[in-house]
């Protein structure tokens, strides 16, 4: 009897396994790992040679406006030159159109650039050494300059736009996210710079201007070893100005926000102009500017 009893033990027990295999087999899997996914979506991604470049004359360009532009991230390379013969920018004909109206450089998407969606495309670049440079670490007029490595891996996002303009070049403008400004050996009388949301400038080697006015920026400055003599913030919002290493003789803060970057020896005078005090605050501790500024147009 006890033999009985055991042996139906073991089937039933066998059962009752084979039972939860089936059970486990049928049931709904759920969404697959995160590693799996990635690389899922990734092979689905279709290569587009966003390296179709052509080269157009932009002699007596000041101002720089890019608007409705493909939605994938920029990298814009600006230098600087006395000779207007020199004066150019290389870009994807293809996904970028470029339009020059009097003294106004403009940019937008073309009918190809518009229908591009990283999610679907890979966007296929070959890097050249100045790109490297530009990304990892320049070096120019002595400077030893370093950037935050971008290229740990293989960037598949990014279209690179290449310009060269007169010393008297004055306004960045742009209406789409995702840009990255690199204006390197800058010697202008004036700069005035405002972007979407996700735009990042940077000045690489021997930077000097004479004013330098921010407009509605609030995602990156890096101000490099930049010397400037007058320099106006309006701020809006949570502002990262990363100003280590540069020398600004005045500099004005207006508008509503926070500076969690701020280094005090870099700015020999600060002024603040806001409707009440605390507006303006810096550091994560949130600190008004005011206690180590003064109120705008007040003699001390």
């Amino acid at each position: 009897m006890k033999t009985k009893a055991y042996i139906l033990g073991i089937i039933y027990l066998a059962l009752l396994i084979l039972g939860l295999v089936q059970i486990g087999i049928n049931a709904p899997q759920g969404p697959p790992p995160y590693d799996y996914q990635l690389a899922e979506d990734e092979a689905k991604r279709v290569n587009v040679n966003v390296d179709n470049y052509t080269i157009s004359r932009i002699t007596g360009t000041k101002e720089l406006w890019f608007r409705d532009m493909p939605d994938v991230s920029f990298v814009v390379a600006i230098s600087f030159t006395d000779d207007p013969n020199k004066c150019c920018i290389k870009y994807p004909k293809d996904l970028v159109q470029i339009a020059k109206n009097g003294d106004v450089l403009y940019g937008k998407a073309t009918q190809d650039g518009e229908v591009l969606d990283t999610r679907k495309h890979r966007l296929i670049h070959t890097y050249t050494n100045f790109d490297k440079q530009l990304l990892t670490g320049w070096k120019t007029n002595g400077s030893d300059d370093r950037l935050i490595d971008m290229v740990e891996q293989e960037d598949t996002y990014t279209i690179f736009v290449y310009m060269t303009v007169m010393k008297d070049f004055c306004a960045i403008r742009t209406d789409s996210p995702g840009f990255c400004f690199y204006l390197i050996d800058a010697h202008l009388p004036s700069l005035y710079f405002t972007a979407y949301y996700n735009t990042f400038l940077r000045f690489y080697g021997e930077t000097e201007l004479g004013e330098f006015w921010t407009q509605w920026v609030n995602y990156k400055v890096d101000l490099g070893k930049a010397h400037i003599r007058n320099m106006r913030i309006d701020v809006d919002g949570e502002t990262d100005y990363y100003d280590e290493e540069c020398k600004v003789d005045t500099l004005l803060l207006t508008g509503k926000g926070n500076m969690p970057f701020f280094t005090r020896k870099s700015y020999k005078t600060i002024e603040v102009s806001e409707k009440k005090r605390g507006d303006i605050t810096f550091g994560y501790d949130t600190e008004p500017m005011i206690k180590i500024a003064k109120p705008y147009g007040k003699k001390l």
